[in-house]
């Protein structure tokens, strides 16, 4: 304290001086590693668990979509699955049986940048919104119904929560995990470091990333969203042990959604992993809230 008290102010750095100091090399490559996700190729595929499986590619704005549809003959509504950061539409197949056999078309697919898709720059929700708005408007088209719900996990709730704000007829959104904005994430992921290098470093790579997206982090804000968009049913689920993306950013988007909001807090369940800690439990809560929530199956 002492120290800080009678620095000389004309070579004391604060911490959002501290990041223009660093190499530019430096400074592009951290931002390239913070958007450049690593593609999961998964082996794993519906046929492999009994579900008949239409394989597609969907028009994407950043290059084509890979996508498998799993049709219900009976079904009024559908559900998107919205997969997270480095991940892929295989992250939801343990939900894919289970929603189809509560009366729902299914529909799960890669992100761009993502598993088996076009395009190379992920940003975190900014853009994926509208790789959810191209999956939506294929289902409607394909299907004939307007109605529909939306599943995501991490950067794929975030997404579904910003595409859902503009389209009226998104009737329920699940999210699982998400966080409340994404300039709170790059501090947050620099937990490990100490708190006088956090702040300058978290500021650093939030503007590196800013260089290859062009887009602030300020505008993936899914809490200011939240806010103001069309109040609807909402089931927020997060692990009560998430590092990543600590519980209280579920409890931020619960006071912003306000009404109709269901938060299910998972004991002893890190980012991510709230299904595998919960079991059944899981398939079973995010199939009611649809049900509940959406027109069945006749």
């Amino acid at each position: 304290m002492t120290m800080m008290t009678t620095a000389n102010p004309s070579t004391a750095a604060s911490p959002a001086a501290a990041p223009a100091r660093l190499p530019r090399p430096l400074s592009r490559l951290m931002g390239l590693a913070a958007v450049l996700p690593m593609r999961r190729l998964s082996p794993l595929h519906p046929r492999q668990v009994g579900l008949e499986v239409r394989d597609l590619t969907l028009p994407g704005e950043a290059g084509p979509l890979a996508a498998w549809f799993v049709p219900h003959p009976d079904a009024r509504a559908g559900v998107v699955l919205c997969h997270g950061y480095s991940d892929s539409r295989a992250q939801f197949l343990p939900l894919m049986r289970p929603l189809h056999e509560a009366g729902f078309h299914v529909l799960s697919f890669d992100f761009r940048a993502h598993g088996r898709s076009g395009g190379r720059i992920c940003t975190y929700g900014a853009r994926e919104q509208y790789d959810v708005a191209t999956a939506l408007d294929w289902l409607r088209s394909e299907t004939g119904l307007q109605t529909h719900g939306l599943m995501g996990c991490s950067m794929g709730g975030v997404s579904s929560i910003l595409a859902a704000a503009t389209d009226d007829d998104v009737a329920a959104v699940a999210s699982d995990c998400a966080f409340a904005r994404l300039e709170d994430m790059p501090e947050q992921r620099l937990r490990f470091l100490p708190p006088s290098m956090r702040v300058p470093a978290g500021i650093h790579l939030a503007r590196a990333a800013q260089e290859w997206t062009g887009i602030p982090a300020s505008e993936v804000n899914p809490e200011a969203t939240l806010r103001s968009w069309k109040s609807r049913p909402l089931m927020l689920i997060h692990g009560e042990k998430d590092r990543l993306t600590p519980p209280e950013h579920a409890h931020r988007l619960a006071r912003a959604a306000g009404e109709q909001v269901d938060l299910w807090l998972v004991p002893g369940a890190p980012h991510a992993q709230s299904r595998a800690h919960a079991g059944a439990v899981y398939p079973r809560r995010v199939c009611e809230f649809f049900r509940k929530h959406l027109p069945t199956a006749h």
